[in-house]
């Protein structure tokens, strides 16, 4: 594992063979540069204390924190044992990061080639069970869900503010959150794309037709340390030095789907990336006014938060009832009813939409058949009571209000 290799250019004409040797060369760049991290070759790039599995972590040279916010090597072997069908998510990611941590406690010197020799045999494992079991892999089986997917050249995710939610967020009432990264990507070799200016037109419309309750348009991306930002309309709201995930790493990358050597070098022999990571946001209002088609201005009726909707309770009972799922090994079906019905504000809503005494019905017949919390997770018959009654309370959290766009 070498500078060399990391920045070597990719040359295949298979556009599957790209993106695996592509991810090798992340997964390498983002080990060495955890390592040099750990060494103190390079500046540590934040102060902050992070929680991982309930732990909160000290992010002062801890190798726990270091290894699982910039190598993250634990998080796509995880992917790859869930391809696999190996068990759920957070037990699987706490059991891999450990074991990444152990390699490096028993030999500093070794634990980035172990960590990355186990990640390309996962990989083999998942490509394996791939061919064994077409009809069981995540990508045959994954729902979109109707608040998330791709507009455009643009990918997006709406939610609606929770007391969780950052501060920003908390004095609207749903946010659609997207995900910039597509503007600097290409299908390597494919040059054709829907242009940005098409792409945020789409998402007016998309805000029109299918979310009008979004009160804010947020993004989070290396990008918005660029002109884009200023182009876009953002409101720069804050700066980070490094954030995981594409909105940091893609940075990294050529149009062309190849490591920019220059940058990569810049990281890992001075610690200081060349941009920032920026969060900015833009009122719904601002941003229909700046793309929102021409035959689509006029009147138009979107949506705002329902003052007599007890947003601050549905919260913090949802968050009680998803302890509850994910205790379900642990429960019995009358403890189950109890412990549901305690949320009364919650219960009522599950009543008004007409799902309650279905769904207390089925907790009890899964239980008798013994059903686990995995087995749970692909219940199609629990997935359709909680999509009914989610969709009921997007009614009931919002409520219409008339605009003008001109």
């Amino acid at each position: 594992m070498s500078l060399e290799n990391i920045s070597q250019p990719i040359r295949t004409q298979s556009l599957e063979e790209h993106q695996d040797l592509l991810q090798e060369k992340f997964a390498e760049f983002r080990l060495e540069y955890a390592d040099r991290i750990l060494k103190r070759q390079i500046p540590f790039p934040e102060e902050t204390t992070i929680s991982i599995e309930g732990e909160t972590i000290s992010s002062k040279l801890d190798p726990k924190f270091i290894i699982s916010r910039y190598a993250d090597i634990a998080g796509w072997i995880t992917a790859y044992e869930r391809d696999q069908e190996k068990g759920e998510w957070d037990s699987l990611y706490e059991q891999n990061l450990n074991k990444i941590i152990d390699f490096y406690n028993t030999d500093p010197a070794t634990w980035k080639q172990k960590a990355m020799d186990w990640l390309l045999e996962e990989k083999k494992k998942a490509k394996e069970y791939k061919i064994l079991h077409p009809e069981n892999t995540s990508e045959n089986n994954q729902e979109l869900s109707f608040d998330s997917g791709t507009i455009g050249n643009i990918r997006f995710f709406v939610d609606d503010v929770s007391e969780d939610s950052p501060a920003e967020f908390q004095q609207y009432g749903s946010v659609m959150q997207l995900h910039l990264d597509p503007l600097y990507e290409t299908k390597y070799g494919n040059n054709e794309s829907i242009s940005f200016s098409e792409s945020m037109s789409k998402i007016a419309t998309s805000i029109v037709d299918r979310f009008p309750q979004v009160s804010v348009i947020s993004g989070e991306s290396w990008l918005l340390d660029t002109k884009l930002a200023k182009a876009i309309g953002f409101q720069n709201i804050k700066e980070e030095s490094f954030a995981s995930g594409p909105k940091f790493w893609w940075q990294f990358l050529n149009k062309d789907g190849t490591l920019n050597k220059e940058k990569v070098e810049q990281l890992l022999k001075t610690g200081i990336p060349p941009h920032k990571v920026v969060k900015g946001i833009i009122p719904v209002m601002d941003f229909l006014k700046k793309y929102l088609p021409a035959d689509r201005r006029g009147e138009i009726l979107l949506k705002e938060r329902n003052p007599s909707f007890n947003w601050e309770l549905f919260e913090k009972e949802r968050a009680a009832l998803r302890k509850l799922y994910r205790n379900w090994d642990a429960i019995n079906a009358t403890d189950y009813e109890i412990e549901l019905n305690k949320n009364t504000y919650l219960a009522s809503l599950l009543e008004e939409a007409g799902v309650k005494d279905l769904f207390v019905k089925h907790i009890y017949k899964l239980k008798e058949e013994g059903k686990t919390l995995a087995d749970l997770e692909k219940d199609p018959i629990w997935d359709g009571y909680m999509k009914t009654f989610f969709n009921y309370i997007k009614e009931k959290k919002f409520i219409d209000k008339k605009v003008s766009i001109e």
